[in-house]
C-alpha cells in the first residue's frame, strides 16, 4: 500500500513539473511574440511613414491651405457645425471670388485632409509655408482675417490666438494683433 502512495505522489509531482514546464514554456514563447510584435510594429509605422504619409503633408493648393487653416481655427474649439459650414463657404466665396459649389467642394476636401489632426497651431504653421511658397504678404495676412471673420460668432479663445500667432510667425507676418 505504501508503494502505491509513493508511486501515486511521484507520478503527481512528475505531472505537476510537466504542467509547469509547459506554463513556463508558454509563457516565454509569449514574451517573445510580445517583443517581435513590438518591432513589428516600429518597423510597420516608419514603412507607414513612408508609404502613406498624411493627407496634410500633401497640401500644395494655396486655396486649400487657407481652407485647411480655417477648420482647424474652428476645430480648435469644437466640432465644426452647418452654421460654421456656411460661415466658411460665405468667407471663402467673398475672398476667392470663387463660385459656392466650388468653396462647398473646397471646404469638404478640407475636412476631410484634417479630419486627424491633434495639434492645430502646428499644423496651421506648416499650413502657412504652402501659403508662403504661393502668396503674397497680403494674401497670408488675409487668412488672419478670414479666421477672424469666420470665429467671430465664439471669439478668439486663447487655443485660436495662439493658432494664429504660430501662423504669424511661421507666414512671416507681423504678430497679429488678438483681443
Amino acid at each position: 500500500m505504501h508503494i502505491l502512495a509513493i508511486l501515486l505522489g511521484v507520478l503527481t509531482a512528475i505531472g505537476v513539473f510537466i504542467w509547469r514546464a509547459r506554463a513556463g514554456a508558454n509563457a516565454a514563447r509569449q514574451i517573445a511574440d510580445t517583443v517581435e510584435d513590438a518591432g513589428a510594429f516600429v518597423r510597420r509605422r516608419r514603412w507607414q511613414g513612408r508609404a502613406a504619409p498624411r493627407p496634410v503633408d500633401q497640401i500644395d493648393d494655396p486655396m486649400l491651405a487657407a481652407t485647411a487653416i480655417l477648420v482647424l481655427a474652428i476645430r480648435c474649439e469644437r466640432d465644426v457645425t452647418s452654421e460654421d459650414r456656411a460661415r466658411v463657404t460665405e468667407e471663402i466665396c467673398r475672398t476667392f471670388g470663387i463660385p459656392a459649389d466650388q468653396a462647398h467642394d473646397l471646404l469638404g476636401e478640407a475636412e476631410f485632409t484634417v479630419r486627424d489632426i491633434t495639434d492645430e497651431p502646428t499644423c496651421a504653421a506648416r499650413l502657412a509655408r504652402v501659403l508662403g511658397a504661393h502668396c503674397t504678404l497680403e494674401e497670408r495676412a488675409q487668412v488672419t482675417q478670414m479666421v477672424k471673420a469666420v470665429t467671430e460668432a465664439d471669439g478668439l479663445s486663447e487655443l485660436r490666438k495662439r493658432m494664429l500667432r504660430r501662423y504669424a510667425e511661421a507666414a512671416g507676418l507681423p504678430e497679429p494683433q488678438l483681443r
